[in-house]
């Protein structure tokens, strides 16, 4: 079954699928799955659809691909060149929200695997698709919940179709992830008139202290595979009126780290810095994902190998971005990696990709089926 990616691509990008909402991206991709054989499970909930799909669902897979179907808000509609819900294509570049995060990811892995089906192989590999609604949000209702209503989930490999590549198509393979950890934490003084400081108790002076030795903690010095951690102080927020004393002041900061930090390290660092604090405080703090590292092995060897040869690029493995939902694919997969088109307009007003990445995608993902299986 021939599958044109582009009219595939171009059905999903014209869905307004804002997360926690997948509008109608599933039932076009079921559609598209049903008629290449696959077994199909909606693992739909209250917020977030889910989509569980596979070629034999009595037997671990061979490879998944994984990824998402929603996408974030388009922001200030004037700005766009063209609706981001109309998909257009002008100077072989495709303009739309989900054109590089990552709708057309989807359509270059369904058109990739359509290919890969139609070659003459006696006993094809079991491959999946496990693909939500909910990733550029809430991940509660999207991944997680698939996985824990997939029986017995487990893939030899898995690739993540988010957009890795930087500087040119097929530069960058993520191997693992950052961990992140936000604290929230308020500082309470005693409310006073600025001319008369004896009476009161600025707390402001107790948080500017406090993140003024935050930002010079060493975290570490990062390894091989990960950056050192980095820690940004992202809010802050105090005062009632300029000649008054406040009550209480706020702060807020996020720390990306590698697993040099450990999460006891960073909680432990932060509760010592707290302890000359002469206010009362109020901390906590919320550990969205930890790090991870798939190392190097017969999946990046498959895939690093079909970049080369399809877009001459030598492609080099990387820990550095965002999370994703890799985090929780990892520990269900052999091997995972993450790879997909150019992320420098993922997220911003007109969001677009070129043609020509879209076509080497599809055939990356192609070749690497082929490096896998030997077919």
């Amino acid at each position: 079954m021939n599958i044109n990616t582009l009219e595939l691509a171009l059905k999903l990008m014209a869905e307004e699928s804002i997360t926690p909402n997948d509008a109608n991206c599933q039932k076009i991709l079921t559609g598209y799955l049903q008629k290449l054989g696959f077994h199909i499970q909606h693992l739909n909930n209250e917020i977030a659809s889910n989509l569980w799909a596979c070629l034999d669902p009595t037997q671990p897979c061979d490879l998944v691909f994984a990824g998402h179907t929603d996408v974030v808000p388009p922001g200030d509609l004037s700005e766009w060149i063209y609706p981001p819900f109309a998909p257009t294509v002008v100077d072989n570049t495709l303009y739309g929200r989900g054109a590089c995060d990552m709708k057309v990811a989807l359509a270059c892995m369904i058109s990739a695997t359509a290919d890969f089906l139609d070659l003459d192989t006696n006993k094809p590999p079991n491959i999946g698709f496990l693909i939500t609604s909910s990733e550029e949000g809430d991940a509660t209702p999207g991944t997680i919940y698939a996985l824990k209503n997939i029986n017995n989930f487990h893939s030899k490999y898995c690739i993540v179709g988010e957009p890795t590549s930087s500087e040119k198509f097929g530069d960058i393979v993520k191997i693992g992830r950052r961990g992140s950890i936000t604290f929230n934490i308020k500082f309470t003084g005693k409310q006073g008139h600025v001319a008369y400081p004896e009476k009161a108790h600025n707390p402001n002076d107790d948080m500017i202290k406090f993140m003024h030795e935050l930002n010079n903690v060493v975290w570490d010095h990062g390894s091989n595979e990960f950056p050192a951690s980095n820690l940004e102080i992202t809010q802050i927020e105090s005062g009632v009126a300029v000649n008054v004393i406040p009550a209480s002041s706020y702060c807020a900061f996020n720390l990306r780290f590698n697993p040099e930090s450990t999460t006891t390290y960073i909680l432990d660092t932060v509760h010592n810095l707290l302890k000359d604090s002469q206010c009362d405080y109020n901390i906590n703090h919320i550990i969205s994902a930890k790090p991870f590292l798939n190392k190097p092995g017969t999946l990046y060897d498959a895939i690093s190998s079909a970049i080369e040869t399809e877009c001459k690029v030598q492609t080099r493995t990387s820990t550095c971005g965002g999370t994703s939902d890799a985090r929780f694919l990892t520990s269900h997969c052999s091997e995972l990696v993450e790879f997909g088109l150019c992320n420098a307009s993922a997220h911003q007003i007109n969001e677009h990709i070129s043609l020509d990445s879209l076509n080497s995608l599809t055939k990356v993902y192609l070749k690497t089926l082929n490096n896998l299986f030997n077919c």
